[in-house]
């Protein structure tokens, strides 16, 4: 009888190897998992730098424009970069245009008043970013 006693506590100790086993192997599926979701997070390696537009637009135009100034551009400085006229008609159509792209948050963003700079170039607002106000910056009175 010593040796059946001795076969069930094998048999347990087996059976407390395999439950271990079993946590280690979820432990890992959940591990799997998590980075497998923020693998999703992040931007494709192989997405192209700018977005995608059709060569030869006036969206590529415009983004080349804003691109080559280095600066977000007001719709005047757009016109002349275009080589149209500054008349009502032209001003409506290009600020229609960059109107939309900027309400979808594709390709152009809005600086300013009438003034467009590119999504890809756009510098976060790293103040409110971070819950800090600039006043926070400013020294205290008396230093």
């Amino acid at each position: 009888m010593n040796l059946r006693k001795e076969f069930e506590k094998l048999i347990e100790k087996k059976r407390a190897e395999v439950a271990d086993a079993q946590k280690a192997i979820a432990a890992a599926e959940a591990y799997i998992q998590a980075m497998g979701d923020a693998i999703k997070k992040l931007p494709k390696d192989d997405a192209p730098s700018l977005p995608p537009v059709r060569p030869g637009s006036d969206v590529e135009k415009i983004r080349d424009a804003i691109l080559n100034a280095g600066k977000p551009l007001h719709i005047s400085e757009i016109i002349l970069a275009l080589g149209r006229s500054d008349d009502a008609d032209s001003k409506a159509k290009i600020a229609g245009l960059l109107g939309w792209y900027t309400s979808k948050g594709k390709v152009f963003t809005k600086t300013a008043p009438n003034t467009f700079g590119l999504v890809e170039t756009a510098l976060p607002d790293l103040p409110s970013q971070f819950g800090e106000t600039e006043e926070a910056d400013e020294k205290p009175a008396g230093l």
